[in-house]
């Protein structure tokens, strides 16, 4: 809430490294893991990004966040080519120096060569220990998203 006025922010950034290995056969995803750089999360407004960073992540002690599949997901066939296929994902989510166990929904679409992974995994603040702010005029709800727009390359 900004000043009685309900308002979403969005924080982004293409500064994401990570692999992923799926099996032979193409049907399992054996390991994925990926890394976020949090001092490059942007939003609209540079005195909003300077408290994520500096208060409510403290990218100073905090500098990644990250995921890593701890479970294997397996598909019953290959996909075609371009079809959209949603996998339940159970990993580790690390932000501000703490990990919990998440599962959400994953929408993966793939070519052979290219894959692109999608979601969104809710998250409650306190879990990662980030206080929301509620400074008066402003007041941030204790929960969010993480959404994630992935596109891993076959190397």
């Amino acid at each position: 809430m900004l000043r009685g006025t309900d308002v979403t922010v969005t924080g982004r950034t293409s500064e994401v490294t990570g692999s992923l290995e799926i099996s032979d056969d193409g049907l399992t995803l054996e390991t994925a893991e990926f890394t976020v750089d949090v001092a490059s999360i942007a939003t609209d407004q540079s005195q909003r990004d300077s408290y994520f960073r500096d208060s409510a992540i403290r990218v100073s002690e905090n500098p990644e966040a990250g995921f890593v599949l701890t479970s294997p997901v397996t598909v019953d066939a290959l996909p075609e080519a371009g079809e959209i296929v949603e996998l339940e994902i159970t990993g580790d989510l690390s932000i501000a120096g703490e990990t919990n166990a998440v599962t959400t929904v994953v929408q993966v679409r793939s070519d052979g060569s290219t894959t692109e992974l999608a979601g969104s995994i809710p998250i409650t603040f306190a879990d990662y220990g980030v206080e929301a702010p509620s400074l008066g005029f402003v007041k941030v709800e204790d929960n969010g998203f993480v959404e994630f727009q992935l596109v891993a390359m076959k190397g």
